[in-house]
């Protein structure tokens, strides 16, 4: 009785008039007009000169995109039929009805008498509780095409017209597919995924070849149809007969299968394949492809073409380290008859891939679960660096692992090794000798081992009485009185095993210097008597083979005199935020599109804090963390919410560590500090992702996001 109800009050809703004028290309040729249109003013004007045209029949060629009338459009011309067409390939042409006003009204009326033919076309968004989207009282056919996520029903035929539907899809509504108050006819049809199927309590309704399935609490049917032939109807309630009360297997999503339409293709195993009546079966299906013989039932033919998959010719590439290497490679998958849902190569591009061969297995699914394999190898080669070894004095230098021998009587000075691999290096000094130093990729007289990342040298010096190779080093800042300064060893082959030290007194450019009398030690602590001189010490070095000659530091600047003065200021707890981008922009959002929608804002902070934190949240009680809107028509009143939630994520130039995206339902740490900053240029960033399918309505979404910069440790 509901539904009953609704739809009288369609039929009694009242019309308005399109008005305005738009400069149109079109063509004429023995009384028929064609009107090229592009835009929304131009389909408005087109369908005002095609209603007051004397001959016909009439054409209006869609452009493709998006057509969005503020008004519901109305089909009055008795004399000369219409053809509203759109393009044959994707993307298609797509009538939109989510800004006709008031709301809720019909987007196209057909009116008694009037002949209108719909091609290749989507329509969408039309309608709302209780009002379709198009409502025909004279003679509706519709080709090819989707009525598709109507905020009523998609169509429907009033009392005394008639309505054929042929190679298209009723689907994602949220009232029924088609209302059948007339004549409907529906060959080859896919009604699915709606709130209800098909109401029909007092019309005709004939199915041929037609999918009648997976509707909502509605059932499929109101009533049995009429007629049916080859049909197909998951709940019995349509009673079509022999394929009764079976699932037909449909892909539940609407994906780019291909022709100008988005489509629900049939998978493996469906029921409906190669079961549709031969004699009424059509050449083409609703993307344009050929269909079999016999044909499938539904808007779209079946095929068992699997997806293609193109991979690269098997790779080799060289070892970065003992890892393996990271290995990039180009794979796709496509199909000339279906969507591909999903492809997945494993392992994937960009992971490391270790040193031997690896396999690497690619598989792709279509809508219509048709599967296919692909593989091809990848070899990473070990790479390998030559090490080489050059000895002076008597010793000798060998490897583990072996390849290097090499100084007294042996020759062996360079091998190959692994990528990664690590070489440990063993001297063997002659008797009265010891190693002074490494040289190359080692230093000092100690171990020697080397990763090999790179081609490298060794050197090995065997010496008996210790050799300066690098001068003392004074440290210990600007000489003044009273400060202590120090001295390194200096560098030394023949592997000192004790050093001795004397300092000496300078003139002031470090020249005519003397003994400092106990001043042995390699600290020496400046003195009065030093203010105006330079210091300069000598290290001596010994093993058991000799003493060196003396290895003498450079002088140290003139020593001045020096006294201490604490200087000090106070910083006060200081944390400030401010911003100027209020409000941050997304829009406009496209419904009918998946698509992510982003703008940032900039913020100046500052904190003198040791830790600190920026933290955003959204602080209202209901739709935490989405945008909403408060939508007010009449009395009428209702908030909308966008159905995901807002997303947020900050940049920092001054060390504060952010994250990814992070949905703003709940609190968001956007920035942690691990000290001071200030003035920190940080940078906010919103995304809201909007699904193809998500409901928007017209006007502003909007919420407040609160941003606060705090800490626990001022």
């Amino acid at each position: 009785m509901l539904h009953r109800i609704l739809a009288r009050y369609r039929t009694c809703s009242a019309a308005i008039a399109l008005m305005g004028a738009v400069a149109l290309a079109f063509a004429s040729a023995a009384g028929a007009t064609t009107y090229k249109v592009s835009n929304t003013a131009e389909f408005e004007a087109a369908v005002t000169s095609a209603n007051a045209a004397a001959t016909g029949p009439n054409t209006i060629e869609l452009g493709k995109g998006a057509f969005s009338p503020l008004k519901k459009i109305e089909f009055t011309n008795t004399k000369a039929a219409l053809t509203i067409v759109g393009p044959a390939s994707a993307p298609g042409a797509k009538l939109n009805g989510g800004a006709v006003e008031p709301y809720p009204t019909e987007m196209l009326e057909i009116k008694a008498g009037v002949s209108v033919t719909l091609q290749n076309i989507t329509v969408t968004t039309g309608g709302g509780p209780g009002v379709t989207a198009i409502s025909d009282f004279g003679g509706l056919t519709v080709e090819d095409s989707l009525i598709s996520g109507n905020n009523g029903a998609g169509i429907i035929v009033q009392p005394g017209a008639t309505g054929t539907v042929r190679n298209s899809t009723l689907s994602d509504g949220k009232e029924y597919g088609l209302i059948d108050d007339g004549t409907a006819s529906l060959d080859n049809v896919t009604v699915a995924f709606n709130h209800g199927g098909i109401e029909n309590t007092s019309g005709i309704l004939n199915l041929t070849n037609t999918i009648v399935a997976e509707n909502g609490v509605f059932g499929n049917c109101s009533a049995a149809a009429t007629s049916s032939d080859h049909s197909l109807d998951s709940d019995g309630s349509c009673g079509v007969g022999a394929l009764s009360d079976k699932s037909p297997k449909l892909n539940s999503k609407l994906f780019e299968n291909g022709g100008p339409t988005s489509t629900h293709v049939l998978q493996v195993g469906s029921p409906a394949i190669g079961a549709g009546d031969a004699s009424a079966c059509p050449a083409t299906d609703q993307r344009g492809f050929a269909r079999s013989t016999p044909c499938s039932i539904g808007a779209t033919e079946y095929s068992a073409t699997a997806p293609t998959i193109t991979v690269p010719s098997n790779i080799t590439q060289a070892a970065e380290n003992a890892s393996g290497a990271v290995v990039t490679y180009s794979a796709s998958a496509s199909s000339s008859v279906a969507f591909v849902e999903s492809f997945k190569c494993s392992p994937a591009s960009g992971s490391t891939f270790p040193v031997g061969t690896t396999t690497v297995n690619c598989t792709a699914t279509d809508t219509q679960g048709n599967t296919a394999t692909k593989s091809f190898t990848v070899k990473v080669e070990a790479k390998k660096h030559t090490l080489t070894v050059t000895v002076t004095g008597n010793g000798t230098v060998t490897s583990t692992p072996a390849g290097i021998e090499c100084g007294q009587g042996h020759s062996t000075c360079s091998a190959e090794f692994v990528e990664g691999e690590v070489v440990k290096m063993a001297d063997a000094p002659e008797t009265g000798y010891s190693l002074a130093a490494w040289g190359g990729a080692c230093s000092g007289a100690g171990a020697c081992s080397v990763t090999m990342s790179a081609n490298e040298t060794v050197s090995a010096e065997f010496s008996a009485v210790p050799v300066n190779t690098g001068l003392p080093v004074i440290s210990g800042g600007t000489p003044q009185g009273g400060r202590t300064l120090s001295t390194s060893n200096g560098s030394w082959t023949g592997s000192p095993t004790s050093y001795t030290y004397q300092w000496e007194d300078c003139n002031a450019t470090g020249e005519s210097c003397t003994t400092i009398a106990g001043a042995t030690g390699n600290e020496y602590t400046l003195t009065e008597s030093d203010l105006g001189h330079t210091i300069r010490v000598l290290v001596v070095a010994d093993n058991a083979t000799g003493v060196s000659a003396p290895a003498t530091s450079a002088a140290t600047a003139v020593v001045e005199a020096s006294v201490g003065i604490v200087v000090e200021g106070k910083v006060p707890f200081t944390q400030t935020l401010a911003t100027t981008c209020s409000p941050v922009v997304l829009g406009p959002f496209v419904p009918g599109r998946a698509a992510e929608y982003s703008n940032t804002c900039a913020l100046k902070a500052t904190s003198t804090a040791a830790e600190s934190k920026l933290v955003a949240e959204d602080p209202s009680a209901v739709d935490k963390g989405h945008l909403v809107q408060l939508y007010t028509h009449g009395t009428f009143k209702e908030t909308y919410e966008m159905p995901v939630a807002l997303e947020t994520k900050a940049t920092s130039t001054q060390e504060g560590i952010g994250s990814a995206f992070s949905s703003l339902e709940h609190q968001v740490t956007l920035l942690t500090y691990a000290k001071p900053f200030s003035e920190d240029a940080v940078t906010v960033t919103f995304d809201q992702k909007i699904g193809l399918h998500d409901h928007l309505h017209t006007g502003t979404y909007a919420k407040t996001i609160v941003l606060t910069l705090s800490t626990t440790t001022p």
